[in-house]
């Protein structure tokens, strides 16, 4: 038992850090939807914060995997300095493209005019690029402190920043630039330089090696995790693109389609950061515990747990969601799209799911299985956001977005069961996540039903959630009670 505490330990350290990004990014909501009276305008900001996280993602390569394979267990390895070599290069290169073809990026996203926000977005994909491998480096020397702190500093900066521009600013008459959508972008920027800045004892740690040999062993491990992260990154962050090209009307109604589903698309991070910063602990742990006699026995209660914690979390969004909505997102009009949560929350529970079940294939070397999986679910949320968005617009790519992560969730477990079984504890998986739909479908029935006042639902919904956590939560609290 030990072993889970220590991991959940850790995920809750590395979680900090994730839920201060996330309440970072509700603090930022309220703002935002106030500020951007045109929905359109959000949806502008929304649409290419998917394409950063899509990019950071290919520049980085996903070498802080390769590097966690190769250095677990060989403290000589060579991957780091060639890992930081081979992402200078591809993050000057790629950059320096977008850079010199701004304005037909900007016409192909079918946001002609603002090209000036492409440039800005190249620059914070290189600086955020050029951080995830230091960060990777305190993760796996078991710096957890210094993560959050970096992290923590990097988020204030964020939200001090767009503060400033946004509010501050404009009321004093101090000098802040004159566009409030790059207001946005701008402040981001000034807080990836201090983020590097930070890192920069990390960043410079074992110089930089450019051995060919070196860099295609860890490429040849990372490319397929690539493929991984570039699905995950496409059914999360790209969805808002996908609106842009699939749904119907002009292009200042899909904007406006975009703005809603990126305010309200915020309600799922709760579940994301729970997944973020299990992410952030296991990997390392996976590696340095993959030849202990008892890691299947500990990964199939760790996928037990996680599962149970975070449809408690499911349950809890969904009960108090109607108390929250308002307090969040100050525009009525963006919460048009507020139908999508339950389905997005549900997606990255699957995330999450598949996560857990899919390190087999990163402790025996078989990660091209990885990008099968990924490939599918990339087929699978092509397939169906152009079947399902011109006809259902948002509800049809949040829909398009469970598919595809229960999908690969499928996929992943039933091949990791011939190549890695590991004797995952199904019935308890399963009665978590029907328990927590059940609840949720009666509850929202009971309210379909009967016109509560505000405190009388208040009690209504903490009597389900009781009852749930009755049933649910005791298994993840001996983790932290058993002596």
């Amino acid at each position: 038992m030990s072993v889970f505490r220590k991991l959940a330990g850790e995920t809750a350290l590395y979680g900090l850090s994730s839920i201060l990004a996330r309440v970072v990014n509700f603090i930022l909501v309220p703002i935002h939807t106030a500020v951007f009276t045109n929905r359109g305008d959000y949806g502008v900001i929304g649409q290419l914060y998917g394409w950063i996280a899509a990019a950071v993602v290919l520049y980085s390569f996903r070498l802080e995997a390769a590097y966690f394979r190769y250095t677990s267990h060989d403290s000589s390895s060579k991957s780091y300095s060639n890992g930081k070599i081979f992402t200078l290069v591809i993050s000057l290169v790629f950059s320096a493209c977008i850079l010199i073809f701004a304005k037909p990026i900007a016409n192909w996203l079918q946001i002609e005019g603002f090209d000036y926000l492409i440039k800005y977005a190249a620059l914070i994909i290189s600086i955020d690029a050029l951080c995830e491998l230091p960060f990777a480096r305190l993760r796996l020397q078991k710096r957890p402190i210094k993560f959050v702190t970096i992290k923590v500093i990097s988020i204030l900066a964020n939200v001090f920043f767009n503060g400033y521009f946004l509010l501050l600013g404009p009321k004093f008459n101090l000098p802040v630039p004159g566009d409030k959508i790059a207001a946005v972008f701008i402040a981001n920027l000034i807080a990836s330089v201090i983020t590097l800045l930070l890192l920069n004892k990390e960043y410079l740690a074992q110089g930089f090696t450019a051995n060919k040999e070196e860099i295609k062993k860890i490429l040849t491990y990372a490319w397929p995790l690539l493929i991984v992260g570039l699905a995950a990154v496409m059914n999360d962050a790209m969805t808002r693109q996908f609106l842009g090209w699939f749904a119907t009307g002009n292009a200042e109604e899909k904007k406006i389609l975009m703005g809603e589903y990126n305010a309200c698309v915020k309600f799922g991070v709760f579940i994301a950061l729970f997944v973020q910063a299990f992410r952030y602990a296991a990997e390392p742990f996976f590696f340095a515990h993959m030849h202990s006699k008892d890691a299947k026995s500990d990964y199939s209660k760790i996928t037990t747990y996680f599962t149970q914690f975070t449809m408690i979390g499911f349950v809890s969004i969904m009960l108090y969601l109607d108390f929250i909505k308002n307090i969040v997102v100050r525009n009525p009009a963006y919460l048009h799209a507020i139908a999508i949560v339950p389905i997005v929350l549900m997606a990255n529970v699957f995330l999450g799911i598949y996560y857990n079940v899919s390190n087999w294939y990163r402790l025996t070397d078989k990660t091209r299985f990885g990008m099968y999986s990924a490939l599918i679910g990339v087929g699978l949320t092509l397939f169906f956001n152009i079947v399902l968005v011109p006809r259902y617009g948002y509800i049809g790519t949040a829909w398009a977005m469970f598919i595809c992560y229960f999908g690969m969730t499928l996929v992943t477990y039933l091949w990791g069961q011939k190549y890695y079984p590991v004797n995952f504890e199904l019935k308890k998986i399963f009665t978590a996540i029907l328990g927590g739909l059940v609840i949720y479908l009666l509850n929202h029935y009971l309210r379909s039903q009967i016109q509560f006042t505000l405190p009388v639902l208040f009690l209504v919904n903490s009597l389900f959630l009781i009852i749930y956590l009755v049933g649910f939560n005791y298994p993840i609290l001996k983790i932290f009670l058993k002596r």
